[in-house]
C-alpha cells in the first residue's frame, strides 16, 4: 500500500489531529490543575478552602470554551440570502463580542479569587498556608481559554 507523504491534504489531516489533540491536552491539564489546587487545600487542611465560588471561573470558562466552538463563523460574513434571516452577521458578531467579554470576566475573575483569597484576604480572614490552589484556579482558566482557542483556529472552516 502507496502513502503519499507528500500530499498537502494529507498534512493537513495531520496537523489538524495533533493540534485537535493539544487542545484536549491543554483542557486536561487545566481542569487536573483546578481538582488539584482543591485537593491540596483539602489535604493539607489549607486555612482558606476551594469552593463553589472558587469554581464559578472554571465553570464559565468551559462554556466559553463551548460556546467559542459551537459557533458557526461563516455566519460572521453571512448575506441574508445563505442563512435565511435578517442581520445574521451582526448577531453572531454580538454573539462572538458577548463571548469574548465571557471570556476575559472569567480571566479576570479567576484573578480576582486569587487575590482575594490566597494573596490579600480581607480583614478577619483566615491567612492561606499556601498559594497553590489559587495559582492552580488562575492556570486552569488560562489553559481552558487557550485550548478553546486552538481548537477553534485549527478547524476548516465549514
Amino acid at each position: 500500500m502507496y502513502t503519499d507523504f507528500g500530499n498537502s491534504s494529507y498534512k493537513n489531516d495531520r496537523l489538524l489531529t495533533i493540534a485537535t489533540a493539544a487542545a484536549g491536552v491543554l483542557f486536561a491539564v487545566g481542569w487536573l490543575l483546578f481538582i488539584d489546587g482543591a485537593a491540596y487545600a483539602t489535604y493539607t487542611d489549607d486555612k482558606v478552602s476551594v469552593n463553589f465560588v472558587c469554581s464559578l471561573p472554571a465553570i464559565g470558562i468551559t462554556l466559553v470554551f463551548f460556546m467559542i466552538n459551537l459557533m458557526d463563523w461563516g455566519q460572521l460574513s453571512a448575506d441574508h440570502m445563505t442563512y435565511h434571516g435578517e442581520n445574521v452577521a451582526l448577531k453572531a458578531r454580538a454573539f462572538l463580542v458577548f463571548t469574548s467579554l465571557a471570556a476575559l470576566s472569567c480571566l479576570f475573575g479567576a484573578l480576582y479569587v486569587f487575590v482575594t483569597r490566597w494573596v490579600h484576604p480581607h480583614e478577619g480572614d483566615p491567612s492561606p498556608d499556601s498559594l497553590w490552589p489559587g495559582i492552580a484556579i488562575v492556570l486552569q482558566a488560562f489553559f481552558v481559554l487557550i485550548s478553546g482557542l486552538v481548537y477553534r483556529l485549527v478547524q476548516p472552516d465549514s
